[in-house]
């Protein structure tokens, strides 16, 4: 298969272009800029971000515009929130701002676009039950969820505060429960970090001012043995979400697997063995 860890940027760029309608390079950090016949710039958002890395006016095909609707109701859940809480509604309203109606519209207008134009579409963050219903129907419509979203739930504002708040926002303790049951059911399909670390400093306030975004890179792999270790799925399955999947999915060459000839990419981990999370960790 094609290498995509070492193709040039533009090649990237190129194939994202030709395959998909949505930002699957911002998956991996990057933006996927599109010049269309005019050479008129648009920046492609992701589908489950909203407008985080893109433009405020969303992706342009025809006289249609995807995205602009969805910063819409975020915008207008924010001012909402802060006419009745403040400048900086307690982060616990996250899921309010964030919410479902965002995440189900960007997640169905990406459907759409992808329908319309045959594309494959990745979705990325997906943290609610009622997204699932776009999952396991069609081959070229797949799915991911974070660990973050996996592990935690809205009652876990109360004590953990801003740490947590990420965007898409950490949702209800039944949303939580279908992402872990569609781990099995095959409507999720890979299971990614969202990394996206800060210092303490900067998790510091409610909705408006706490940054987005935790360290999950590290903690990823520990997490979702957690989830194996409760029985939420198995370790064969943990490997296909984290490795066998992903692999297949962005066509990785040689990695994801240990076959002869592929990288050697290892794992051994000491079951059992107490460690802490400190600020240097």
């Amino acid at each position: 298969g094609y290498n995509l860890l070492t193709a040039p940027v533009k090649v990237k760029l190129n194939i994202a272009y030709k395959t998909t309608w949505t930002e699957s390079l911002e998956y991996k950090g990057d933006v996927l800029v599109k010049y269309d016949v005019t050479e008129k710039e648009e920046t492609f958002t992701n589908s489950q971000e909203g407008t985080n890395g893109g433009t405020q006016d969303g992706v342009k095909v025809g006289d249609k515009t995807y995205g602009r609707h969805v910063t819409e109701i975020i915008n207008r859940n924010m001012q909402l929130a802060k006419q009745k809480w403040g400048e900086d509604p307690a982060v616990e309203h996250h899921p309010e701002i964030r919410s479902e109606e965002a995440c189900y519209e960007s997640s169905r207008l990406a459907v759409q676009l992808a329908k319309e134009s045959g594309a494959h579409l990745h979705i990325a963050h997906v943290t609610t039950a009622k997204e699932l219903e776009f999952f396991g129907k069609d081959e070229n419509i797949t799915g991911e969820a974070v660990v973050a979203h996996l592990m935690f739930s809205d009652k876990d504002y109360a004590v953990k505060g801003a740490r947590i708040k990420c965007n898409p926002a950490v949702k209800s303790t039944a949303d939580r429960e279908a992402l872990r049951k569609a781990l099995s059911n095959g409507k999720i399909t890979v299971v990614g970090t969202d990394h996206a670390p800060h210092q303490l400093k900067d998790k510091q306030g409610g909705c408006a001012k706490a940054a987005s975004g935790m360290p999950m890179v590290q903690f990823s792999l520990v997490s979702m043995l957690k989830l194996v270790d409760e029985k939420v799925i198995s370790i064969e399955r943990l490997v296909e979400l984290m490795c066998h999947n992903p692999a297949r999915l962005f066509h990785i060459s040689q990695r994801g697997f240990l076959c002869p000839g592929y990288k050697a990419d290892v794992v051994v981990v000491r079951k059992g063995e107490p460690w802490k999370v400190t600020e240097e960790v």
